[in-house]
């Protein structure tokens, strides 16, 4: 009999439990154990070591990194789970609503993850904010407990960010005001000859307009957490995170990195299937979109998101100007 040992930790905790000794597990489940276990844990653990070199060497040849603060939204984006000494930093558009109900359910939520809704995930949620933490409980969590984030390419995520806001008319109307606020201020800045209905409504903003947008100097510090820059949101330079996670990988990871944690890969398993409005926006998608830009437009582009692709080992996109 096999035990799964995990040399990643923050803080002592007790030994992980045999997996197929917590409870009876259908084939399916026993299946995807021994893959967990035993295909990917040598390849992650390397990668791991690999993404934390890079950032550790981005962080300190970039004089804009080098700050003795967390980024203000950190405080904000840092979920804190006492029961499992866990610190998750989540990051819109690389799957956060799942990992909400992920770790709503290692908070105790007593429901299933297909019974969470999306708008609970994200409004009703109940998790306990790092800010919410005093100065010494903070310099606990971040020396004692497992600190985790998941990132995704940069340019993929904007265009997803686009497509779930406003590239449907139906969710944009649900959606709460502040996206309508950057909306219609898109329309008044940046659309010529707008009517007072796009005005008033700022319906359908084209992508165009939102890269106008995004590209505008003026507008950048106040950009909102869903097209934010990610190392302004979880410090990675300031905090040590114990495991860095990519969207692109996410199904191996994410149970990989749940497993780690004693106890929660008995209570819970990132879901296959997202509950929440996905987006199609593969790197292809995201070529074809960008490239109908101007070399002037890309460049502002590429100078507001290239620490993320830095930090976090994405390549520049061959239609980035040189």
């Amino acid at each position: 009999m096999t035990t799964t040992e995990f040399p990643f930790t923050s803080s002592p905790t007790s030994p992980v439990e045999d997996m197929n000794e917590t409870k009876p597990a259908s084939q399916d489940e026993m299946k995807t154990n021994v893959r967990f276990e035993y295909i990917y844990n040598d390849d992650i653990e390397n990668e791991q070591k690999r993404r934390k070199t890079l950032v550790n060497r981005v962080c300190q040849r970039e004089p804009e990194l080098r700050r003795s603060e967390l980024y203000v939204d950190t405080y904000a984006h840092i979920y804190v789970n006492d029961r499992h000494k866990l610190l998750f930093c989540y990051i819109p558009k690389v799957g956060c609503s799942n990992w909400k109900r992920v770790l709503m359910i290692l908070a105790g939520k007593n429901k299933t993850l297909e019974e969470i809704t999306s708008r609970e995930a994200h409004s009703r949620n109940g998790l306990k904010v790092f800010r919410r933490l005093s100065v010494w409980e903070r310099q606990y969590a971040l020396k004692t407990y497992k600190k985790i984030m998941f990132v995704r390419e940069p340019f993929s995520r904007i265009l997803s960010a686009y497509k779930n806001k406003y590239g449907d008319l139906n969710v944009y109307r649900n959606a709460p005001k502040n996206f309508h606020y950057y909306a219609q201020r898109i329309v008044r800045k940046y659309r010529e000859r707008p009517t007072q209905d796009a005005l008033r409504t700022g319906e359908n903003i084209t992508f165009h307009e939102f890269v106008d947008y995004l590209t505008d100097v003026r507008e950048r510090s106040n950009f909102d957490r869903h097209w934010k820059e990610m190392y302004k949101l979880c410090s990675p330079c300031n905090i040590k995170y114990d495991f860095l996670g990519k969207l692109e990988n996410l199904g191996k990871e994410a149970n990989y990195v749940l497993g780690s944690i004693p106890g929660a890969r008995d209570i819970v398993s990132y879901p296959e299937k997202t509950n929440s409005h996905p987006t199609n926006t593969s790197m292809d998608i995201v070529t074809e979109t960008l490239s109908a830009f101007s070399k002037e437009t890309l460049s502002k582009l590429w100078n507001i998101y290239k620490l993320d692709f830095e930090l976090f080992g994405y390549e520049k996109p061959d239609f980035i100007p040189t």
